[in-house]
């Protein structure tokens, strides 16, 4: 069916869904963006979230998912292979053959453990402490995440094959950031095995579509 607009489309076939006015919103931005098959330039969900997010009322997997029920917008997978591994301090792919993925897992955890050791000099609390660990402290956290006591940190991330080193420091970085007891340092980040983010753009037919009445 053709429409006049994209907000008589979406309001036509997603009638009565809570987020149709976030649904236009979005497809308005795609336009003002230019993100259509024939510029062949697409968007992450992540990218629309960021610049939409304090918009919408309803979260952008939401709106995306009825806007591509609707036929507005195209869901396509990314090119390139569908999982990687990310260094995500700096940013790079750590592939190909001439890549010491051990050195650079052995680097960030040292980076990590550096900051460890300096809060706790700080604090002037007992690097192995008694009992369980304590969700408010960074060792505690980190131990909490391998499942080992806070005294056995050290050695249980330095062991292991360098697949399982960076797993097991992927899972500490992680539990660091989920924490609401710590806060994660500057130093060091995750690496780890990453998807391929999935791209969106408006459908051939929404983007010749104008988005509002008297509006290209």
């Amino acid at each position: 069916m053709i429409y006049d607009t994209l907000q008589d489309w979406i309001r036509s076939v997603n009638s009565g869904q809570p987020s149709v006015a976030d649904q236009i919103r979005t497809a308005e931005w795609f336009a003002q963006q230019g993100l259509t098959p024939t510029s062949e330039d697409t968007v992450r969900r992540a990218e629309v979230g960021e610049a939409l997010g304090n918009e919408l009322d309803h979260t952008t997997g939401t709106v995306l998912g009825n806007l591509e029920a609707a036929g507005v917008v195209e869901e396509l997978a990314p090119s390139g292979p569908s999982t990687f591994i990310l260094k995500e301090r700096t940013g790079e792919f750590l592939l190909g053959e001439g890549v010491d993925l051990g050195a650079h897992v052995d680097e960030e955890r040292e980076r990590f453990l550096e900051d460890l050791h300096a809060r706790e000099a700080e604090r002037e609390v007992a690097a192995l402490p008694d009992g369980g660990a304590d969700r408010t402290t960074l060792r505690g956290v980190a131990s909490q995440a391998l499942g080992v006591s806070p005294q056995d940190l050290e050695d249980a991330m330095a062991s292991g094959e360098e697949d399982e080193r960076m797993n097991k420091l992927d899972n500490v970085v992680g539990a660091i950031k989920d924490s609401d007891g710590v806060e994660k340092g500057e130093g060091y980040d995750q690496i780890g095995f990453r998807r391929s983010a999935l791209r969106y753009r408006l459908t051939h037919q929404a983007a010749g579509t104008p988005v509002r009445g008297g509006a290209a």
